[in-house]
């Protein structure tokens, strides 16, 4: 039995995927407008289409959601706002930023109440196309979207997780800057040869060592602008091994201790000159 419902590339769709194809490009859809059919009636869409038989609204794409179990497929969100209706939809167009039609199908009839007609939502609806290559398809955001779905909510969240510079002003992960923002980071381990401890500002502001032998802690190949920086400097069980500093360290206050697994909590203050501030506290060992 033949599909009742269905949404077809046009020939203007499927000419610009080929060619996107074939340069290695991708074509931007930023569109979906919603019609009332043929005269207010059912039709089936055809592939020669360059409009919507009977437009009635026109709104930008929510998103475009790849189908990972069928790279061919992807699905078109949009809404309807609640302010806007009076009319039943019975035909889809998905737009590029050309402003050519690019896809189109047909739908149940589907009354969308006007504001204060009473029974009045937002309608949320979504488009499955086909293509030779979804991945050559991309979104292009429209401002006037206001809503958003629990679907977009999501996604936009794991890829601004994921992004390192989401947030230039905090701190979310070790990362090369961290010391310069302020944060603590998550302790980095330090490497200690011939008992010099070199401290690298570029891979966090948390170091960690535990002194077996007498330790210097070596200027800072590069003085950092500002910010903190914290150094775990633990004894060993045995204990007694001097921690020593580096002529641009100047200690403000504190001493370190050399009791047997002490915890020396060193608070460095970098202010971009020779000097780095020095804070030095203690606390029980674990």
């Amino acid at each position: 039995m033949p599909q009742a419902f269905y949404t077809i590339l046009t020939l203007i769709g499927q000419a610009k995927l080929t060619n996107a194809q074939a340069l290695g490009q991708t074509i931007n859809l930023s569109h979906v407008a919603f019609g009332s059919g043929d005269n207010d009636a059912a039709y089936n869409p055809t592939e020669t289409q360059e409009a919507l038989k009977g437009e009635v609204f026109r709104n930008g794409i929510v998103q475009i959601i790849l189908d990972e179990a069928d790279p061919t497929r992807f699905t078109v969100e949009s809404i309807i706002p609640q302010a806007e209706g009076g009319w039943t939809i019975r035909e889809i167009g998905i737009f590029d930023n050309d402003g050519d039609l690019f896809a189109v199908g047909n739908m149940p009839d589907t009354y969308k109440p006007a504001l204060g007609g009473g029974a009045v939502s937002d309608v949320l609806t979504r488009s499955i196309i086909k293509t030779g290559n979804a991945a050559q398809v991309e979104l292009k955001i429209d401002p006037s979207i206001v809503l958003a779905t629990k679907s977009y909510v999501i996604n936009a969240l794991a890829t601004h997780s994921a992004d390192p510079d989401a947030h230039d002003d905090f701190l979310r992960r070790n990362r090369t800057d961290t010391l310069l923002k302020g944060f603590w980071s998550k302790p980095v381990p330090v490497d200690i040869a011939d008992g010099i401890a070199e401290l690298d500002p570029e891979l966090g502001n948390v170091f960690d060592f535990t002194a077996d032998k007498t330790i210097t802690i070596k200027n800072p190949e590069t003085m950092p602008l500002g910010g903190m920086a914290l150094i775990y400097a633990r004894q060993d069980a045995n204990g007694s091994r001097a921690i020593n500093f580096g002529s641009a360290y100047s200690i403000n206050n504190g001493q370190i201790s050399t009791e047997g697994d002490a915890v020396n909590l060193i608070y460095l203050s970098f202010d971009g000159s020779a000097v780095v501030d020095v804070h030095i506290t203690q606390r029980a060992s674990a």
